[in-house]
């Protein structure tokens, strides 16, 4: 995380290139978010330096500005796809995050989670005639997003994979 740059206020940005992947994002409190994807080379929890997250954000951004940065923390993570076997046990149902997590790559998973509510919503706001808690709706909920986010993830998780790699007709197909 650093101090929000201005000129990067109102807007996610996403860097696909030949170095990798990189993605900007706003952040309350006057902070901006900059994650960068990297080959897990270690044991996954390295915190690199201030410098050494400003060397890489200036080879996979030339123009970026890294002298205005002002570094508030860092934190290093594992990447990964997952899917609740099932959304719904009876008296709870799981959306956004708790039910499914996507690669950043696809930028898709704040869309995803405002998906699985306004799903809820709909089937829970149909009328629960003869069950009168909702357990129908859940249940229809759970099989119409499992069938439609495996997809999604599996997409993700392949943009993803693609980012990492050194193959040269791979990065020319993100550079298009």
């Amino acid at each position: 995380r650093f101090r929000l740059l201005e000129e990067y206020s109102d807007t996610g940005y996403y860097v696909l290139g030949k170095r990798g992947v990189m993605i900007m994002i706003p952040l309350p409190n006057n902070e901006m978010r900059i994650g960068i994807q990297k080959c897990n080379t270690s044991d996954g929890h390295e915190h690199p330096s201030p410098n050494t997250i400003k060397r890489v954000i200036q080879e996979r951004l030339r123009s970026f500005p890294v002298h205005e940065l002002d570094f508030i923390g860092a934190h290093t993570y594992q990447i990964s796809k997952s899917l609740s076997n099932t959304f719904h046990i009876p008296g709870a149902v799981l959306v956004g995050d708790a039910a499914h997590t996507v690669h950043p790559a696809g930028g898709q998973g704040m869309n995803l989670a405002i998906q699985d509510a306004q799903s809820l919503g709909a089937l829970l706001g149909g009328g629960n005639k003869g069950d009168p808690l909702g357990g129908k709706a859940c249940e229809q909920y759970n099989k119409q997003r499992q069938k439609e986010l495996k997809a999604v993830l599996n997409r993700t998780h392949l943009m993803g994979q693609m980012s990492l790699t050194n193959s040269n007709s791979i990065i020319k197909s993100r550079e298009i």
